[in-house]
């Protein structure tokens, strides 16, 4: 991959990036061993030239709604902060911090909007209640 990889890099990476749509488990956790192998396999400044397609996509894969993607995401990940060093952290933690609190934000809001049927009306004079 070293010797080929200013070759092969700038349509792997795409196709690995696409490949994380996917619906299927399997393809996504497969996408993620790929990119793990990628980024093993390549050398530091082959890897810097894609870095911004890289990181968003491992971001996103390590928030998958499935474990197994996860994993795979973390592992590529790990791979990737061994190659490029902090800047592989400080691309992705970020976004990831802001993500959990959107989704706290959002579990909040939809709790709220639970507990909300059952004392609507009271204190308004009954409206929208069924008496």
């Amino acid at each position: 991959m070293r010797k080929l990889g200013d070759r092969v890099l700038p349509d792997v990476i795409p196709t690995l990036r696409r490949g994380l749509s996917d619906p299927q488990e399997a393809v996504r956790k497969g996408v993620c061993i790929g990119l793990a192998e990628v980024v093993e396999a390549a050398t530091r400044s082959q890897i810097e030239g894609f870095v911004d397609l890289i990181v968003p996509a491992l971001r996103d894969a390590l928030c998958d709604t499935a474990e197994g993607v996860r994993e795979a995401a973390s592992r590529a990940f790990s791979s990737l902060q061994r190659v490029v060093g902090p800047q592989a952290l400080d691309s992705v933690l970020p976004a990831l911090l802001a993500r959990i609190e959107r989704e706290d934000e959002e579990e909040d809001r939809e709790r709220d909007e639970k507990a909300r049927p059952g004392t609507a009306g009271a204190g308004r004079g009954g409206a929208g209640g069924d008496a």
